[in-house]
């Protein structure tokens, strides 16, 4: 089963969403992906956009979301 929760890097931040994935495990560069703090955003699938900071809202949402604690 995957996980409810995938990580896109998009905006200079890495964000959270439920949004379904065409295929493989990341979203492409240039897909439009909603994020769980509510933005329409565009995915950079690069090795550099993973190092960016994570959004906190959607870090928030993602751990609500999978009944995680920090």
């Amino acid at each position: 089963m995957p996980h409810p929760v995938a990580w896109v890097p998009a905006e200079q931040v890495r964000h959270a969403s439920t949004a379904a994935k065409s295929k493989g495990s990341d979203y492409p560069t240039g897909t439009e992906v909603k994020t769980l703090c509510g933005l329409n955003v565009i995915a950079v699938n690069s090795d550099v956009a993973w190092l960016w900071p994570t959004c906190a809202n959607c870090c928030t949402a993602a751990r609500e979301k999978t009944n995680s604690a920090r």
